[in-house]
């Protein structure tokens, strides 16, 4: 938590952030490698900064793959499109 909070800091989240809530059927190796992959993603975003337009990019893909994988279980639906990315000058 104390990595997240600096990330945060870092980025001017004014956001708090909770712990998660305990999953009792998680082992401690579930834990131990949840731990690594968030550590790795916190080392990524303080060393690469990102474009607004590559995350704009990335929320559009991740929508993407919301809506196919939706779309085994509830066929036809569709989720409202992000507005256009518009650059600021």
């Amino acid at each position: 938590m104390i990595r997240v909070r600096c990330v945060s800091d870092h980025w001017g989240i004014a956001k708090s952030v909770n712990l998660p809530v305990v999953n009792p059927y998680h082992t401690p190796s579930n834990v131990y490698m949840k731990i690594l992959e968030v550590n790795r993603e916190l080392n990524f975003l303080l060393d690469v900064p990102f474009s607004p337009s590559t995350v704009y990019r990335r929320v559009l893909e991740t929508i993407q793959l919301v809506e196919n994988l939706l779309q085994n279980r509830y066929p036809g639906i569709k989720i409202t499109e992000l507005p256009e990315f518009v650059r600021e000058n």
